[in-house]
């Protein structure tokens, strides 16, 4: 990330900042001593591209989402909540970037802050361009993760308002007996024995990754090596932070239990009791850190390093543990090799292609491999020994199909997770290459049925076979197209280029013109319909070896070995999807011109018994369903077809084409401002803001109404082809991106749904959301409502324990988060995803946002 996008990054998060802490009042000790103050000539002394978050200066190079957290804390404890940032575009001047919008603000263009006036703040830590971090008091080196030691109880965050009552204690009550008393339970405390096998282990793998990470900072070692790094170093923190904190929750929990003992009580008459040592305000304090300890808690177990539950995460965990010994034994070169694998894993994940070389091998070496082994398994395991137990049991059928279901689940969801490694090695391969890679994937596919358990699971994990066969011709279609397509793609994107020139000739009045190109047109279709048929004979061809396939496999009879047969089928099934993949999939042009075609053939005919009729009103309505983002090729369609039936009507005297005029007629007036704006002259961006602006929008607030009018010009730019509202919405897009519009995100669909991310879904809803690592899944919760989605997964857990749960229409899938279907989204949290036209990019609205773009796209429309 270079420094400007790290700037603008920073940016956003200190707009959370300020947002999160403003007005919070610190309950912990705040250390003075821990602290210094830097004179003025000091401050001008740091290096430029410096924030000042909380109590620490961090250099922009060496930001990331570790020092961040750290610097954001030691802002809620110290109360310093501001966020200044020494400016390189500024000739080195300090700015208070706290509110800051734009990199204007810490140009010449904002305002700046002199030094004197930073004098008075206190700073504990400075993370240098180098990358290393330094304890300003001692001038040493210290690792992020020891910065809230776990070992020293008395200085732990999460024991803050313990620490708040023990020195009240010492202040007020330390010279009498029973204050004497809860001052020595708490040092009690603050001196348990923390060190064990599982902490010494912890500290020695962080003393080593230390190691490596400074040699790393020493040489230049790249700022997302160094993050990686970072992460395995929080990963092992975790692990001694769990061994320990699982000690301390034990402690307070007995120690809650004595302040309990000791509690006021009533007596008979209602009368309060108070009871000898009581302390409700040490009791409050013992509560709230014993809550913070056990949150703590969960957060630290689900960092911890686990194989978790996918492939990429069992790498993660493979290639972490490989670090941590390669830096025990110093093998600093073998940790560039790891370190490299991480962050190709890293950005398979992401969907970014970084390091071609790297990605394809952890993804031929290992993902694609073992994904692919994980679903042969479910395939082959068949019944689960759940549903055997309760078929053999007598269960009701209900509940067997339900089983059943689950079965296929867990097939579905080793399936998703295979196919987004295939979808990765695609988007890493040229198409030829990828093409071929594919019909490699097809031949290993065409095995999977043979695979499958002959049981009652059988039918449904077929159907798992077909679903990823058709999932590779798809994809492999795909490619194709891309590379061009075929010479029947070729020759339709061609016609309808012909035509829209032959529409325009027409509208000339130029009918030699016109005349030539249909010629060319015509010898088009002619070129086409040989295409056609032979796909067509092709595909007739292949249906008619499957239907004597099928009849053997019948006659055969229950108790044959059909086996050699069914695995023809199954590839002559695969070879079928194939040829209709090819046939069915055309560009919108190409369609619009055969429509064209088979509508004016019915005209000119003169055929028009109700059947051919029907046929015709069915055709035309499906030109008309074309007309958004396509008005500017089918308007004209439209029209000529109109004229062929007024002449029938007003000059032949047939009344047959009476419906059909009507139901033109309405496409025309519908799609005539869309046809317009399509063929005039496109709108100037400011105008389409001035449009925009005129607007009034209420119920939103600034990020909502952002993205309705991103929203909005996206569709206007689909339905009338206008390329301004195409780059004013793609710049908005990523303009509210950039400063952290929670609702714009990376699209992702499969071709037939679009999906939302889980965090995109929590703001959306109001919802909390909760990230677990270890597991890779994503929890929602508000309330009695409760849904945990997994990656790659199809099953939504629907409390707590897992015994609730529904279905989504297909998996989820994962790119950098938890992706969820749109429909499930729109069912249960009324969101809806709306791609941005033109970019890699969505944006996410609720029925309000919703209702606003439409107001908004009637606007521009109407304007």
């Amino acid at each position: 990330m270079n420094k400007r996008k790290r700037l603008v990054w920073f940016i956003v998060l200190a707009a959370v900042l300020a947002a999160s802490v403003a007005g919070v009042m610190s309950s912990a000790v705040w250390n003075e001593e821990q602290a210094v103050q830097f004179t003025a000539a000091k401050y001008s002394g740091v290096e430029d591209s410096t924030l000042l978050v909380g109590t620490h200066l961090i250099h922009l190079s060496a930001l990331n989402d570790a020092i961040y957290a750290t610097a954001r804390k030691s802002a809620e404890e110290s109360g310093q909540q501001n966020v200044y940032y020494k400016s390189e575009m500024a000739d080195g001047a300090w700015f208070d970037i706290t509110t800051a919008a734009s990199l204007a603000d810490i140009t010449t263009g904002g305002t700046p802050v002199p030094p004197d006036a930073l004098t008075g703040l206190y700073l504990t830590h400075h993370t240098k361009s180098d990358g290393k971090t330094y304890a300003l008091r001692t001038g040493q080196q210290v690792s992020l993760q020891d910065i809230n030691d776990p070992y020293n109880l008395e200085g732990l965050d999460e024991l803050f308002p313990l620490r708040n009552q023990y020195e009240l204690l010492r202040e007020q009550q330390r010279d009498s007996a029973a204050g004497r008393k809860k001052i020595d339970r708490i040092e009690q405390i603050y001196a348990l024995e923390l060190h064990n096998d599982t902490t010494g282990q912890a500290d020695q793998w962080l003393a080593a990754l230390q190691r490596y990470y400074n040699v790393l900072a020493d040489n230049d070692g790249g700022a997302e090596e160094m993050d990686a790094v970072q992460r395995v170093m929080d990963a092992a923190d975790a692990e001694r932070r769990v061994a320990v904190y699982t000690i301390v929750e034990a402690e307070l929990k007995a120690y809650l239990a004595e302040l309990t003992s000791m509690a006021d009580t009533q007596n008979e008459d209602g009368e309060t009791v108070a009871a000898e040592g009581g302390d409700s305000a040490l009791q409050a304090a013992a509560n709230e850190s014993y809550a913070n300890i056990t949150s703590a808690l969960i957060e630290y177990e689900g960092k911890l390093l686990d194989p978790g539950m996918t492939i990429a995460s069992e790498e993660t965990y493979s290639l972490s543990q490989q670090l941590i010994v390669e830096a025990m034994a110093d093998n600093h070169s073998a940790c560039d090799v790891v370190v490299a694998k991480l962050l190709a894993l890293g950005n398979i994940q992401k969907g970014a292609v970084v390091d071609r070389e790297t990605e394809l091998g952890e993804l031929n070496d290992v993902l694609l491999p073992k994904s692919a082994d994980a679903y042969v398994a479910v395939l082959q395991s068949g019944e689960t020994a759940e549903y055997r137990t309760a078929k053999a049991g007598q269960s009701a059928q209900a509940l067997l199909a339900s089983l059943r279901k689950q079965g296929v689940s867990k097939a579905n969801t080793a399936r998703a997770e295979l196919e987004a490694y295939i979808e990765a090695a695609c988007l890493r391969l040229t198409n030829a290459e990828g093409m071929r890679f594919l019909d490699t994937r097809l031949e290993q596919a065409l095995t999977y049925h043979d695979k499958v358990a002959d049981d009652d699971f059988s039918e449904e994990m077929d159907g798992t076979v077909d679903a990823h066969i058709a999932f590779l011709q798809q994809k492999k279609r795909a490619l194709e197209q891309n590379a061009g397509g075929n010479e029947l793609d070729k020759k339709l994107a061609e016609k309808s280029s012909l035509q829209m020139q032959r529409m325009s000739a027409l509208d000339k009045n130029d009918l030699t013109g016109a005349k030539a190109l249909e010629e060319q047109i015509a010898a088009l279709d002619t070129a086409i319909g040989a295409l056609q048929a032979e796909q067509s004979s092709a595909l007739a061809a292949l249906q008619k070896q499957r239907s004597d396939l099928q009849k053997q496999i019948n006659a055969a009879g229950d108790d044959a070995d059909t086996a050699k047969l069914q695995s023809q089928l199954n590839a002559l099934d695969a070879e079928l999807a194939g040829v209709r993949a090819v046939m069915t999939d055309g560009s919108v042009g190409s369609l619009i011109g055969t429509l064209q075609k088979e509508c004016a053939d019915i005209i000119d005919t003169g055929n028009n018994d109700k059947a051919a009729l029907g046929t015709l009103s069915d055709k035309l309505r499906t030109l008309g369903s074309l007309l958004d983002g396509n008005a500017a090729a089918v308007f004209p369609v439209l029209k000529e077809l109109h004229g062929k039936m007024a002449f029938a009507r007003d000059v032949n005297g047939d009344n047959s084409y009476n419906d059909a005029l009507e139901l033109v007629e309405g496409f025309i007036l519908d799609g005539a401002l869309a046809y317009e704006d399509a063929l005039r002259a496109d709108r100037p961006v400011d105008a389409l803001n001035a449009l925009l602006d005129g607007a009034t929008l209420s119920g939103l607030d600034a990020e909502q109404q952002a993205v309705a009018r991103v929203a909005a010009l996206s569709a206007y730019a689909v339905q009338t082809g206008s390329k301004n509202a195409q780059t004013e919405a793609a710049a908005a897009a990523n303009r509210a991106l950039a400063v952290g519009n929670p609702y714009v995100f990376g699209a992702l669909s499969d071709g037939v749904a679009d999906f939302i991310p889980t965090q995109v879904l929590g703001i959306a809803s109001g919802m909390r959301h909760v990230w677990n690592n270890r597991y890779q899944a994503a929890t929602l919760a508000r309330g009695l409502d409760y849904y945990t989605f997994s990656a790659y997964s199809d099953i939504v857990e629907r409390d707590k324990t897992g015994d609730k749960v529904e279905y989504l229409s297909r998996p989820t899938k994962y790119k950098n988060a938890i992706y969820v279907p749109e429909d499930y989204a729109m069912e249960q949290f009324g969101t809806q995803c709306e791609p941005v036209f033109g970019t890699d990019l969505a944006v996410a609205l609720n029925e309000t946002m919703t209702a606003a773009a439409g107001q908004l796209l009637a606007a521009l429309l109407a304007g």
